[in-house]
């Protein structure tokens, strides 16, 4: 099952085909307006008016709402609830960049938490000039994108032990100087990297315009 996961106001919407649309507080009035599919609406709901709420509880084929004052964001409920509805699901994240840097970190790093870390392959955060995946220990290869020019790499709890051959800056296990590889790019059709401990976040990107980019995270 592919889930899309829609949080804050997006500014675009994946050209694919979902089988499970939720949308997290002011995104299910966002898919709401759009007249798009809303299979579920979760949130708080304190970013949207009473009356938007109304719409958003007459368009959503479910509706759940939250207290304000919880452990969670909205978003980490949503993707909890995704993968209560398929816990084998592609989830793809979008409206989850942007707008308050508390958020955004907590949304960046969320599918590598102690809760969803066994479905972090699972997950895609998306915006408009930035494709976000995690991987965890072990060997792993990625095909290149020409949609995207650069690449970058994250460690999370990872050792020096991280290796990358095929891009056009390599690193050598044990060479490490950084925890965050930034600007790199495919030299070839295939990228392979491979860490001992931790996990990985691989950042596919492209240079754009942050005005017609940027997006707002309720």
């Amino acid at each position: 099952m592919k889930i899309l996961v829609v949080a804050g106001l997006p500014s675009f919407l994946p050209d694919e085909a979902f089988d499970f649309i939720i949308g997290v507080d002011r995104g299910s009035l966002w898919l709401t307006e759009q007249k798009l599919p809303l299979d579920l609406a979760v949130g708080d709901f304190d970013s949207i008016t009473e009356k938007e709420k109304c719409l958003v509880k007459v368009h959503a084929k479910s509706f759940v709402e939250l207290a304000a004052e919880k452990n969670d964001t909205d978003t980490e409920v949503g993707l909890r609830l995704a993968f209560e509805q398929d816990p084998k699901a592609q989830v793809t994240i979008i409206g989850g960049m942007g707008g308050r840097a508390d958020h955004l970190l907590t949304n960046v790093f969320m599918p590598i938490s102690e809760e969803f870390k066994e479905h972090c392959r699972q997950v895609t955060l998306l915006d408009p000039q930035n494709e976000l995946t995690y991987f965890p220990a072990g060997s792993h290869q990625i095909k290149n994108d020409p949609s995207y020019r650069y690449l970058g790499f994250v460690e999370v709890g990872i050792q020096k032990s991280l290796a990358i051959q095929g891009a056009k800056y390599e690193l050598e296990a044990g060479q490490g100087f950084s925890h965050i590889y930034a600007s790199n790019e495919f030299k070839d059709d295939e990228v392979s990297f491979s860490f001992a401990e931790g996990h990985l976040i691989v950042i596919r990107s492209k240079d754009g315009s942050p005005s017609k980019n940027k997006e707002n995270i309720s």
